[in-house]
């Protein structure tokens, strides 16, 4: 009698005192059934006289029972080894991801308060622009009025008697002369060209406030009416073509007042 099987799977001889191969891990039961049905199969031989040989059975060999424990006992110590360091590193990356989303929110913090900060300084400096620009325009605005009304009604001042009198101390009969005296004096068109080149700066400092952030929309929308009402009183002073003395009146007027209200509006956005 035969004490081993012939593994089916992998061809080594398995111990059927084991329930499987500790190779390849095919149960012994199936080694059994082959076993059986070939002995099944084979042709009947002549019973012999002889008695059969008595054999002691060995005792059952425990080593590859303790040889496949010992193995599982090793994986499963890896695994928890292994299991154990991913943990650890997944805890380490959590908190590494934790810093990082941390910083990153610091970080985005602090660009965006730069990014206010900014905006609210061009914004003080663009209001302060238009406000020299308008006074300018002011100024100017009221002295072309006074040589326009003085020349129509013959009225005399040392402001503008420069400018409605010809060199015989006559006034003009054409207010128009009177006129052309103001953008041919040099002082005059200093004064004019002052308030174009202010012009300028502020349309460039209003570039600057484009896209402003979230926190800063309703100031933008106050400055953009304060700057529409600017532009128009400056280019009305220093191109006032096209009016009468009376509605050149009433549109200096309209747009003074209409920039000075705007301003107010502003000025409660800045700090």
């Amino acid at each position: 009698m035969m004490y081993y099987y012939d593994c089916p799977v992998c061809g080594q001889k398995v111990s059927k005192a084991l329930n499987a191969c500790p190779n390849c891990g095919c149960p012994t039961s199936d080694m059994m059934q082959k076993e059986e049905s070939q002995q099944v199969a084979a042709p009947q031989q002549a019973v012999s006289s002889r008695p059969n040989p008595v054999y002691t059975p060995k005792k059952k060999s425990k080593a590859p029972i303790i040889a496949v424990i010992a193995v599982l006992l090793v994986a499963v110590g890896v695994a928890a080894y292994f299991l154990f360091i991913k943990k650890d590193d997944s805890k380490k990356d959590g908190k590494a991801t934790d810093q990082v989303v941390e910083q990153n929110t610091q970080a985005s913090e602090q660009a965006s308060g730069d990014v206010i900060k900014e905006f609210k300084e061009n914004y003080s400096s663009t209001v302060s622009k238009m406000c020299s620009g308008a006074l300018q325009a002011e100024e100017f605005g009221h002295f072309y009025y006074n040589v326009w009304y003085n020349s129509i009604y013959k009225e005399e001042s040392e402001e503008t008697d420069k400018y409605t009198k010809d060199e015989n101390g006559e006034f003009y009969d054409d207010f128009n002369d009177a006129l052309n005296q103001i953008y041919a004096d040099e002082d005059c068109y200093q004064k004019m060209k002052a308030i174009g080149d202010n012009q300028v700066e502020v349309q460039d400092l209003m570039k600057k406030l484009i896209n402003p952030p979230e926190e800063c929309k309703e100031s933008y929308e106050a400055i953009k009416e304060m700057y529409d009402h600017y532009i128009e009183f400056t280019n009305l002073v220093t191109h006032p073509e096209g009016h009468s003395l009376q509605t050149y009146l009433e549109d200096f007027n309209d747009t003074d007042t209409a920039t000075a209200n705007s301003l107010d509006k502003v000025e409660l956005y800045i700090d």
